[in-house]
């Protein structure tokens, strides 16, 4: 890569538009490091610098591509921003350089990237915010997403930099506010299990005013080793979501949290959906929280008094995670999954769901594999058969009890393509004759075969677009030995 930091957008209008950029303060520092600030036109291979006024000029839509160093000054880093601009419609790739970013970093990381972009709709799959950070600044990700009003999702496996172990102050403060789009976080996102010292406003205002949000995804909780929760812990994090209704399996202050100030304080004040008639757990306050359950929250008491518990709603239906596919054939896969917690009560029903494309959620309305019994938490496996060989399917694992279904993240498998075929000698088939299938550009035996008693073979290992030698070896009655090192060459389809 060129840079250090690219990101790319789908621009829908031309124009000349100016960007903003931030390295170690709440400063916008782009007209000092406009010549540092690069961008083109995605498939061309000149970058053009942003002018003294920190703009760049779009004169056709499509994908375009910003970049720029992290020009280090201690361990802040610089991060352009696209803060109020309404031409982009999709981001659609993120790199980060993290040899060169490093373990720790500064303040105001990706402050503002996207605030304000109205017409962003989503952010592309599998971005995790650099795995090698370990501790970050004040103001991580501040204003990042804020007011981004048509923004539905976040892409697959967007996350945290799973590796953090310490944050400053205003951590994630305002960072989804007001994305009145967004319904869920993307499956698996979580606070970085590691974190052990934060500092004050941890999470304050984070999904303020996001009044589609429904829930959070199961494991979503505090990391257990905080023992100080600072100043305005979860301070006003879900108000006014009013399409919360449950709070995820088992979400906790930590036990072993021995100080902290204004904690839980109007965290979920407005939340009208968060009640406490279905399935419900409580929720243990160590200290007193003033309007936690506030305003039009019909959860009672609004203010919990130190040491109480309050009963809230949690997800009846089991929380379900998908693995990727292994033993994979031309007409079978196996499956794997994981109940990570059982719900209102025992799931019996376990399985996958599945269905022939790569885009798309199956359910269990779909094709389906399962087994009936009384489950618990832990991983299980279920073989799918009656495939069609080179064929992508989407799959996933779900359980089922007495209050729904509930569904891990979907994956993809793509099956391999058979062949078969008969060994004759002087026009008789030859049982036991040893057939092997090899790769030809890695020279690698993928399979091999021993004849039936009229001499036929079944392979199931092929990928689609590889070519193959295959090799037969045979020794008659009369210790005859036959050997072909390349009888044929296939190419699977």
């Amino acid at each position: 890569m060129d840079y250090d930091f690219i990101t790319t957008c789908n621009w829908t209008a031309t124009g000349t538009y100016t960007l903003k950029a931030y390295r170690g303060s709440g400063t916008n520092v782009v007209t000092t490091y406009y010549a540092s600030i690069f961008y083109r036109k995605k498939g061309t291979t000149t970058w053009t610098p942003l002018n003294s006024s920190g703009q760049m000029v779009v004169d056709s839509t499509g994908e375009w591509e910003v970049a720029n160093d992290w020009n280090k000054s201690g361990n802040n880093c610089l991060t352009h921003s696209y803060s109020g601009i309404t031409a982009i419609n999709k981001c659609t790739d993120v790199y980060f350089n993290e040899t060169s970013l490093g373990a720790t970093v500064g303040n105001s990381f990706l402050s503002n990237w996207f605030e304000n972009c109205t017409n962003l709709v989503s952010m592309p799959d599998g971005v995790t915010i650099s795995d090698t950070m370990t501790s970050v600044g004040e103001y991580f990700l501040y204003f990042g997403f804020k007011g981004c009003s048509k923004l539905t999702t976040l892409g697959v496996g967007f996350n945290l930099p799973i590796n953090l172990e310490t944050v400053g102050n205003n951590f994630l403060v305002f960072c989804f506010a007001n994305c009145s789009a967004l319904t869920s976080m993307p499956a698996g996102f979580n606070l970085p299990t590691g974190i052990t010292t934060i500092g004050n406003s941890f999470l304050a205002y984070t999904w303020y005013e996001s009044g589609n949000l429904t829930s959070m995804p199961f494991g979503f909780n505090i990391p257990s080793g905080i023992t100080d929760l600072k100043q305005n812990f979860l301070y006003n994090t879900w108000n006014t979501c009013t399409s919360l209704s449950s709070i995820p399996l088992g979400f906790m202050i930590p036990s072993g949290v021995t100080s902290g100030t204004d904690v839980l304080t109007v965290t979920w004040n407005n939340c009208t959906a968060l009640k406490a008639d279905g399935y419900t757990e409580d929720i243990y306050f160590k200290y007193a929280a003033e309007y936690a359950f506030g305003g039009t929250c019909p959860i009672t008491p609004d203010s919990p008094k130190s040491g109480s518990s309050v009963a809230v709603n949690r997800p009846p239906e089991p929380a379900v995670t998908t693995q990727d596919c292994t033993n994979i054939e031309s007409t079978t896969v196996t499956g794997n999954g994981n109940i990570l917690g059982i719900g209102s009560g025992s799931p019996t029903i376990r399985g996958f769901c599945y269905k022939a494309g790569t885009t798309g959620d199956p359910t269990t309305a779909d094709s389906t594999v399962s087994d009936t019994g009384t489950f618990s938490t832990g991983a299980f496996t279920k073989a799918i058969t009656g495939l069609t060989g080179n064929t992508s399917y989407r799959v996933r694992a779900y359980a089922t009890n007495s209050d729904g279904t509930g569904y891990g993240d979907t994956v993809t498998v793509t099956t391999l393509v058979a062949i078969s075929g008969t060994v004759t000698l002087s026009g008789t088939g030859v049982e036991g004759a040893i057939v092997r299938i090899i790769q030809q550009d890695t020279d690698e035996e993928v399979d091999k075969q021993i004849t039936d008693s009229d001499g036929n073979y079944d392979s199931s290992q092929l990928t689609a677009g590889k070519k193959y030698h295959v090799c037969v070896e045979y020794t008659d009655g009369s210790s005859n030995k036959y050997n072909s090192k390349s009888l044929w060459d296939i190419e699977a389809k």
